[in-house]
């Protein structure tokens, strides 16, 4: 929502945007429209199945719900404003031979599936299978399925970069997930607490494993439909050093999320440095693929990624502090040998996304920077 504010206050009229313009809002507002909606159905449920009766408690949320559905109903309506800006283009063949529209639609079913067992496993309190993890993905995937049938219907080359990037962040969201679930299974595999006699903990179980397969390879075939416009390969060799550095420190981040996940055995340390790292090479990738082309069509792309990824390394910092210091979940044993592990790795943590932080607060500056000098040299010609 945040971002989709710093899109609009770019913007002078929204009434009356130019086709780039138009696509940020139009899959901005989806996403958020997307996001606040699912969250909103969520705290809704909180609400109701909270029989504390607390009076601190219930009003909070209440307002919280009440200021979400308002978001997500302007959200709606500037995606309808700026979806009907957009006249279709004439349809080409996609040569991927996959099905865009088909593929979207599995897409948005599989998403709706996979929200529907956040749901189920958060009412039953089985924090151990990440309903984070199962959440955002099973939104991701809603959000880019959406995007992809109007992209498909549209024709439009804006919209076919936004429909990659978004894909490209699905997929890592479910290769991350991926990592989570082997995580559950094998806490699951070794500890007293399963209940796999019960049916419904098996199937939810087992469903959510397979869903969050499909998903995953829906994703990366995502990837392949939607391409990046290449009509200028003289710059190939010659990568950004912000971009490098974004992607290089993505990986680091990963790397040290998945570690987190591993040695503390509990999937939320590590699962905000994993979206962090697939932020970062979302972000990475679609900055290379501006060396390739003239086209202006990948700029607010770019942007709204760097936003993104920038925003995604706050938010890693503050639940870093909450998980090692105000709510510690991990019982691991090097944890127990001794707290001071509780710090360092809160430590490396926190440190190994502070870079990427600087870098992508670098490559947002110099996005204004360049939109700025583009204004001044618009103005002079005009005088």
């Amino acid at each position: 929502a945040i971002i989709l504010g710093i899109f609009l206050l770019r913007i002078r009229n929204i009434t009356m945007t130019s086709v780039s313009e138009a696509s940020a809002l139009l899959c901005l507002s989806i996403m958020t429209a997307v996001v606040t909606a699912s969250s909103a159905a969520r705290l809704f449920l909180t609400l109701f199945s909270n029989n504390s009766g607390f009076v601190g408690f219930i009003l909070p949320l209440a307002f919280q719900i009440g200021l979400t559905l308002l978001i997500t109903i302007a959200s709606l309506l500037i995606a309808i404003k700026q979806g009907r800006l957009m006249l279709p283009q004439s349809s080409s063949t996609s040569s991927s031979g996959i099905s865009k529209f088909y593929l979207s639609v599995t897409m948005i079913i599989n998403g709706g599936v996979i929200y529907g067992l956040s749901i189920a496993i958060l009412q039953e309190r089985w924090f151990n299978f990440s309903v984070l993890s199962l959440h955002f993905f099973g939104v991701i995937l809603f959000t880019t399925g959406v995007i992809g049938i109007i992209s498909h219907k549209k024709n439009i080359i804006e919209l076919e970069v936004w429909h990659k990037l978004f894909a490209t962040f699905s997929s890592g969201v479910g290769l991350a997930s991926m990592v989570v679930l082997v995580q559950s299974l094998s806490y699951y595999a070794h500890s007293q607490f399963a209940e796999w006699s019960r049916a419904d903990f098996t199937t939810l179980t087992l469903v959510q494993a397979g869903f969050i397969i499909v998903g995953l390879v829906t994703s990366i075939l995502a990837v392949e439909v939607s391409q990046y416009p290449v009509d200028d390969v003289s710059n190939a060799q010659h990568k950004n050093p912000t971009d490098i550095g974004i992607l290089v420190s993505g990986i680091l981040a990963g790397g040290i999320g998945a570690f987190l996940i591993g040695i503390l055995n509990f999937s939320t340390y590590g699962f905000i440095g994993l979206m962090v790292a697939v932020m970062a090479y979302t972000t990475a990738k679609i900055g290379f693929a501006m060396q390739l082309t003239k086209s202006n069509a990948l700029k607010h792309p770019y942007l709204a990624a760097n936003l993104f990824t920038m925003m995604e390394t706050l938010f890693s910092i503050g639940l870093n502090i909450f998980n090692f210091i105000a709510l510690p979940f991990s019982s691991s044993g090097i944890l127990q040998a001794s707290y001071a592990y509780n710090y360092i790795f809160m430590g490396v943590s926190i440190a190994s996304v502070v870079p990427i932080t600087l870098l992508t607060a670098k490559a947002i500056r110099n996005v204004y920077k360049e939109s700025e000098e583009t204004l001044l040299s618009t103005d002079s010609d005009d005088n």
